[in-house]
């Protein structure tokens, strides 16, 4: 085995037979070793502490009473939102039911005292003096005399 072949195997956590026969024998992959090994010892996690450890062995069961109360508030919110529709769909057959026998012509239908205006007859209407339709005149179709008096707000236009 090489030392290339070697520095593969001392990478990893269990080295095969032929590589540790040739870590006896080489001295740049004995040193090589001894780096990784310093360097796992670097990076390895602490060890857990008793808390911690007590933490994780609770950790299903709290998690399981969490995902339970969460369905259960789900459960209630579903069941308030189906009683307030069905309180909606009964409130509108109730109205339904109770306004079927009513007529609905003696609300539409005209008082006698009142006069009933066809849409297409525009000389019944009454126009109202408070500015809703406003008189629009312009310079050109004031008579002689407005326009003397029209030519000091315009200025000679002729």
């Amino acid at each position: 085995m090489n030392c290339e072949q070697a520095e593969v195997e001392i990478t990893s956590l269990e080295p095969s037979p032929e590589a540790r026969a040739h870590l006896e024998s080489c001295t740049t992959c004995q040193a090589l070793q001894r780096e990784t090994a310093q360097f796992l010892k670097q990076i390895a996690l602490p060890s857990v502490s008793a808390i911690d450890q007590q933490r994780l062995d609770q950790l299903p069961q709290v998690a399981l009473a969490e995902f339970t109360r969460e369905q259960r508030r789900r459960s209630s919110l579903r069941h308030m939102f189906g009683y307030a529709v069905a309180a909606g769909v009964g409130a509108l057959v109730s109205a339904a039911v109770f306004t079927h026998g009513t007529k609905v012509e003696s609300a539409v239908s005209a008082k006698p005292d009142q006069a009933v205006v066809a849409a297409s007859d525009d000389s019944s209407i009454h126009y109202s003096d408070d500015e809703v339709f406003p008189e629009v005149s312009w310079p050109g179709d004031a008579d002689a005399s407005d326009s003397a008096n029209n030519a000091d707000v315009y200025g000679d236009l002729q």
